[in-house]
């Protein structure tokens, strides 16, 4: 059995047969080099960058460094500039274990090599990553060495001591000295070379610390992210290094201790990914600079609890590791990752789904957080008869939407960034699994001139976060609203920029949305610059109201929905793309209100804010008789602008629209859902004392005179306070001329007189 429904405004009908049961930083530390000892190396031609170095009378040098038990030989050389300054490989206590290291630095004077010494015999630890470092400080006179952050200068110290000046052909070698000898045995990462004595507690000595940025003191800064080919970038110049004699490049998962600058996770508490205890650093990664590393072979492995905020930068999951993202009633984790993913594990992200009901709740707008997954065979496959899958086309013959069961649809795996409207019969929680989408996503945006509905697209969030659609990129005729279905009711709630039910615009994790272009060639781009983090239910009411904003309610035992009026400087009494929202009508039972302008159906109406008296008709779509309630908020935004009247055409009753003003009435089959006109009044526009006007409205000492040019008055005045409150009415009729005394407090107020020929007059007074 099926039914049909309409998502529709005046002009706009998207029809639908449903069954009824159903970065800031650069890429960092994706690899590293591996030197075999025997006769490769690295070479950077001396440049004016390098040169950097020349006569440096504060310096900055260090590396990480991996040195392999075996393979690594005294003297081999880390790094050296010919004739400049080396870093040696050392076997301090002559056990044939190579577990220290010495700085040595060029004397012209002399024609010799002075050495710089650590204290003790082993301050390396082999076959595992150590962060070295000199620092040369000419302003506390010292020379000094670090191993991971610890001064292992030799007792006594050094003093400072400045690099020789510049000499013809003072190339850098990384993994030997320079003259093909000295070979480095090990791994090597992140060498940095600067012109200025850095402070030691800011050297990233931790292996959770951010990858370094070049600057204008940078010599040499070498990150080895290539990953293939003979040449590696010296950042700070631009211009690459030549890997010499088969240097290997290696990845993240390489070794056991893993590279430097990453957080890693251990599980040494739960599995709880904000639980500080299960990170190596002591502390879960804060921010889209940290990377992270997953290890293989654990106990307990990462899960990003339905509250958790969850950031990183690059993302490495190992052979057999396992990430899994939850999902639940009061929400979905959410996972914001800046930089790459390198996935040899499992990922698994939940989707929960309310179950489709005979109420018509239960409908889902999704979209795929991975790619290229298949939807034969998995989770979200709908069993015949009892659940359904639509992908939209405004193309399509039969009612624009496509069915899978159907045997109408067009994707055998869901497409990244495109969204799909789905229902399951029961209430359960669905898995993607797969790599996570990471990348920048451009749709091109269907507009098919003669189709019933011209530009409407169905588009998805393709990631494990939120989205705010006021960042997201859009061309120029694309509309600036986006329409969301929400789940628990059925009903569309859109956004268009500062109000809507969407609230803030936020689109959460796996949701679809549609947008509306109005010509062809259109396009939106989706990048994870877009992402935020909403990790509660999927919706939740604003809360605010914008400037010169207002919000009408209607509600009933069925539900409620909402409408917007905004006035502003950029928006026209026509449908305004850029601001105004088409009214969508859903599944939901709810009454859903609207306003019209005799042309289109808005849920949310953008009105100059110039504009003079004005009404405006408001319509309220009602599926169950019963009494229903009007109500208002916001009203005290446009008081010096605007008063409003609202008119019940049914009864004939017309009240005047004030803070906390409500009005109820009643619905029986076959009534005008167009019975209500909001007649709108500009105050400010009005004419002051003697102003050309047929009529005159002015405060003298404790009275209100109302004093007519041209003809009798013949109506009714009333006067409102700042409030929005009618404290006073007569009727007046057959004079030229009243003077009233209404007994009011001292204060400003406005007086209206409404003639019975329709004509409006206002004026704000002083008594």
């Amino acid at each position: 059995m099926k039914n049909k429904y309409f998502i529709k405004t005046t002009g706009i009908v998207l029809t639908l047969g449903l069954l009824l049961l159903f970065g800031g930083l650069q890429a960092q530390n994706r690899y590293y080099l591996d030197f075999d000892g025997s006769n490769d190396y690295v070479k950077y031609s001396d440049d004016a960058t390098l040169g950097r170095m020349d006569g440096a009378t504060d310096y900055t040098i260090e590396a990480w460094i991996y040195p392999v038990d075996g393979r690594v030989a005294e003297y081999d050389r880390v790094l050296q500039r010919y004739y400049s300054f080396a870093i040696v490989m050392y076997d301090g206590n002559n056990d044939g274990n190579v577990e220290d290291w010495y700085f040595q630095v060029y004397d012209k004077g002399s024609s010799s090599w002075k050495y710089y010494n650590t204290e003790g015999d082993a301050t390396l630890t082999l076959d595992s990553w150590n962060h070295i470092a000199v620092i040369n400080n000419s302003s506390d006179g010292s020379l000094k060495l670090f191993v991971n952050g610890v001064d292992v200068t030799t007792t006594g110290g050094y003093s400072n001591r400045s690099l020789p000046s510049s000499s013809s052909n003072d190339n850098l070698y990384i993994g030997q000295k320079g003259n093909g000898a000295s070979y480095f045995g090990g791994y090597i990462d992140e060498v940095r070379l600067k012109n200025i004595a850095v402070n030691s507690s800011d050297l990233h000595y931790n292996t959770y610390n951010n990858q370094y940025e070049s600057d204008d003191n940078t010599a040499g800064l070498f990150h080895f992210n290539e990953g293939s080919g003979t040449n590696t970038e010296n950042v700070a110049s631009g211009s690459d290094a030549t890997l010499n004699n088969g240097v290997t490049w290696r990845a993240w998962d390489y070794v056991s201790s893993h590279l430097p600058l990453a957080y890693e996770w251990t599980g040494g508490t739960d599995t709880d990914w904000g639980t500080a205890g299960n990170w190596d650093s002591g502390s879960a990664p804060s921010d889209n600079t940290k990377d992270v590393i997953i290890p293989s072979s654990l106990t307990n492995y990462p899960v990003i609890g339905t509250s958790t905020e969850a950031d990183c930068n690059n993302l490495l999951l190992e052979t057999g590791a396992t990430l899994e993202i939850s999902s639940s009633s009061s929400g979905t984790g959410s996972l914001i990752i800046a930089g790459d993913l390198t996935n040899n594990g499992t990922i698994t992200v939940n989707r929960y789904m309310t179950a489709y009901t005979s109420d018509n709740d239960g409908w889902h707008f999704l979209s795929a957080p991975v790619s290229s997954f298949t939807i034969a065979g998995s989770d979200f496959e709908p069993a015949a008869g009892d659940d359904d899958l639509y992908e939209y086309d405004e193309t399509a013959a039969s009612e624009n939407w496509l069915n899978y069961n159907g045997g109408t649809f067009g994707d055998t795996d869901f497409e990244v960034g495109k969204g799909y409207l789905c229902a399951y019969k029961t209430v359960t929680t669905k898995q993607f699994t797969g790599d996570i989408n990471t990348g920048s996503y451009t749709k091109n945006l269907s507009y098919t001139t003669g189709a019933s509905s011209p530009g409407w697209n169905l588009l998805g969030n393709p990631y494990t976060a939120a989205i705010d659609w006021d960042d997201i990129s859009k061309t120029a005729s694309v509309d600036g609203t986006v329409y969301v279905m929400r789940a628990s009711d059925g009903q569309y709630i859109d956004w268009n920029g500062s109000a809507g039910d969407l609230s803030g615009g936020i689109i959460p994790a796996m949701q679809g949305f549609f947008v509306k272009a109005t010509a062809t060639g259109q396009s939106i781009t989706m990048d994870p610059a877009d992402e935020t983090h909403s990790t509660g239910t999927y919706y939740k009411s604003t809360g605010f109201l914008a400037e010169n904003t207002i919000k009408i309610n209607v509600s009933g035992a069925s539900g409620e929905s909402n409408e917007y009026i905004q006035f502003r400087k950029d928006a026209t009494l026509q449908f305004d793309h850029s601001c105004d929202a088409y009214k969508l009508f859903g599944f939901s039972k709810a009454p859903q209100i609207y306003t019209n302008d005799g042309e289109e159906l808005y849920s949310i109406n953008c009105l100059p804010i110039s504009m003079k008296n004005y009404d405006l008709p408001l319509g309220i779509k009602i599926v169950d008789e019963g009494d229903y309630t009007l109500s208002f908020e916001g009203i005290n935004n446009i008081l010096d602008k605007f008063e409003i009247d609202l008119e019940d055409t049914q009864t004939g009753t017309t009240e005047t629209v004030t803070p906390g003003f409500s009005y109820t009435f009643s619905y029986k089959e076959g009534d005008n859902p167009d019975r209500f006109v909001l007649h709108f009044y500009n105050v400010t526009a009005t004419p002051e004392i003697g102003s050309e006007s047929s009529t005159m409205i002015y405060a003298y000492q404790s009275s209100i005179i109302v004093k007519s040019f041209e003809k009798p008055l013949n109506g009714k005045v009333e006067v409102i306070n700042l409030l929005g409150q009618t404290v006073y009415k007569q009727q007046i009729s057959g004079t030229g001329f009243v003077s009233l005394r209404p007994q009011l407090e001292n204060g400003a107020y406005i007086v209206r007189y409404r003639g019975n020929d329709g004509t409006v007059q206002s004026n704000k007074v002083i008594l």
